[in-house]
């Protein structure tokens, strides 16, 4: 007896389907991504007075309120929480908006050492 899908080499073809389509929303994520930086540094021609309220409605298009928020909303929002699990999620989720902020990288490894450095120490 033999199996259709050795026979036609199915196996092979859902391999290189899965391949493709990675690579494909890899292209994709790299092309986003880069429009994306390429909207937050975009300088408003000469005349064009709606220009940055433009990119602001097409950048919260795209990825929601956060990606309006600067590191300094962040930081204030995690400072502001009580509860510092809660505060080192507000955290993350900034990074994950503003993953080359020094700014908000250096304020979060503070946090993170004032908070959680114990927890570290122990864990070692």
């Amino acid at each position: 007896m033999f199996l259709l899908g050795d026979v036609f080499e199915l196996k092979k073809l859902d391999t290189q389907m899965e391949a493709d389509a990675t690579r494909r929303v890899n292209e994709y994520r790299a092309a986003l991504d880069q429009t994306i930086k390429e909207l937050r540094t975009a300088k408003a021609p000469p005349g064009c007075n709606q220009f940055e309220d433009w990119v602001s409605a097409a950048l919260q298009r795209l990825l929601g309120a956060d990606a309006l928020r600067s590191w300094r909303d962040w930081h204030s929002d995690a400072e502001q929480e009580t509860s510092p699990i809660k505060a080192r999620e507000i955290f993350e989720a900034g990074l994950k908006q503003l993953p080359d902020s020094p700014e908000l990288l250096s304020y979060y490894a503070v946090f993170l050492a004032k908070n959680f450095g114990q927890q570290a120490k122990e864990a070692a």
